[in-house]
């Protein structure tokens, strides 16, 4: 009966857990992506705009 006990307050316990990370850690997530991706996508545009110019120029050479 104790291994049983122990179980179901392990079960609990995971459902705590569980329940407290999709009330807090999902919003402070959704808060951090709201602040930084912005700032990600256009360094991530900047990069691809001078990767295209560095293919453009070795075609350029190329030829």
């Amino acid at each position: 009966e104790k291994r049983g006990d122990r179980e179901v307050e392990r079960l609990f316990k995971i459902l705590e857990y569980s329940t407290e990370l999709g009330q807090n850690q999902i919003d402070r997530a959704e808060q951090l992506g709201d602040c930084h991706l912005p700032s990600l996508k256009a360094n991530t545009d900047v990069a691809l705009s001078m990767c295209d110019r560095i293919l453009s120029r070795a075609e350029q050479v190329d030829t």
